[in-house]
């Protein structure tokens, strides 16, 4: 049954349960994502990106939200996959309940979404488990351009019980102007303690902050984090710390800050920073920088 929503409302959390069921303590972390991760074309093509889960158990209905940037892309089409036993691949039966909407740039900020919510019929015995399609969302290309276009910023999972809250999502990016690289590092004189090099620790709350730059050298935005390794005067690693991580436009630089208290009163650290990045577009920052800042404090 296909139907349009206009009031965004999670079926999923009211689902009533049937079938109290245990994932396995050893399974998987759940992950949403796009596929492909990087989709291309130009002016006037059309191209389709699935929505894909793997490692789930026991999914009784989701809903996301994709959004993207309305200044390239149009939203023409959505649906969710569906079919028979005999069909490879994740997929909810025909019988399926699901809703749909599709706005252009409804904030006015030039972000259009699209929004699909499907569960399986209240009785159902169980949920789904295993990995595969989702759904499938079609985009007409209005414009050449490039960047983070293609975000999932709401996911939601429901097994019989309720929300399924352990999982992690990642988005996607399309480009028609340039190919897509990623790439981030430090930059410059861009890495160094809040009192800079040996003075006396100075904050009221009794935290060190230090502090880096660090610079998207690719072509797309990117997931992006600083990790600080700090060793005491003896060499010996005492502490890695990592800041947050932020998604970073492209050419862009930021300062990053990260709060460390495990000093000893007396004692002088060395430090080294490196920018850690998303290299494939998957979500994880998994790749580092090139550039190691050192530097140098002491706690007095």
């Amino acid at each position: 049954m296909r139907e349009k929503a206009l009031v965004w409302t999670c079926i999923i959390t009211t689902l009533i349960a049937s079938l109290a069921m245990v994932k396995p303590a050893s399974a998987a972390t759940t992950t949403v994502y796009l596929s492909p991760v990087v989709s291309t074309g130009m002016p006037g093509d059309t191209f389709s990106v699935d929505v894909m889960i793997s490692d789930v158990f026991d999914l009784y209905g989701y809903e996301f939200m994709l959004v993207y940037d309305t200044n390239v892309l149009t939203a023409t089409d959505l649906a969710p996959h569906m079919g028979t036993s005999n069909e490879p691949g994740f997929f909810f039966p025909t019988y399926t309940v699901w809703y749909y909407a599709m706005d252009d740039d409804p904030w006015g900020t030039g972000e259009g979404y699209a929004w699909l919510s499907v569960t399986l019929p209240l009785g159902t015995p169980q949920g789904l488990s295993g990995s595969g399609k989702l759904a499938t969302v079609q985009f007409s290309v209005d414009a050449a351009g490039q960047g983070y276009l293609l975000n999932l910023p709401m996911v939601l999972l429901g097994d019989p019980t309720g929300p399924i809250t352990d999982f992690v999502v990642y988005g996607g990016y399309f480009s028609s102007t340039t190919p897509v690289t990623f790439g981030a590092n430090l930059v410059g004189k861009s890495a160094w303690p809040e009192h800079h090099h040996f003075v006396a620790l100075k904050d009221e709350d009794g935290l060190q902050t230090l502090y880096a730059k660090v610079r998207n050298t690719g072509t797309v935005p990117t997931r992006v984090k600083v990790v600080f390794e700090i060793y005491d005067e003896n060499g010996f690693l005492v502490a890695t710390l990592e800041t947050p991580t932020v998604v970073l436009n492209a050419d862009l630089t930021i300062t990053q800050t990260v709060d460390w208290g495990g000093y000893t009163i007396g004692m002088k650290y060395s430090v080294e920073a490196r920018a850690w990045y998303d290299g494939i577009g998957n979500g994880a920052t998994q790749t580092p920088g090139i550039k190691i800042k050192p530097f140098s404090f002491a706690v007095v």
